[in-house]
């Protein structure tokens, strides 16, 4: 999947993610941590998404990089287009 990827330079407890897309987006999509860049864990995933800013909150995971992964981009008959992250927030 296309995929947009913020290495946080350190591993932090992250409860928070905020991702506000540019003018494309994905209608299906998943937001993923890792601390080590082999193992994610995936703490949200959205389908028939419309655009808008999405935000979420969860426990903690101790996390070094965050991906947005785009699952459907675009393709025949679908809303959205070839995801682009105007603003991307992590929290601790």
């Amino acid at each position: 999947p296309w995929t947009y990827e913020v290495d946080l330079v350190d591993t932090v407890p992250v409860r928070r993610v905020k991702v506000t897309f540019g003018s494309a987006y994905a209608t299906e999509f998943e937001i993923r941590l890792s601390k080590d860049h082999e193992a994610w864990t995936t703490v949200v995933r959205k389908a028939e998404h419309d655009g808008s800013p999405v935000e979420v909150s969860f426990e903690p995971v101790e996390a070094r990089y965050v991906r947005v992964c785009g699952i459907k981009p675009d393709g025949p008959e679908q809303k959205g287009s070839q995801m682009s992250v105007a603003e991307l927030e992590v929290y601790e």
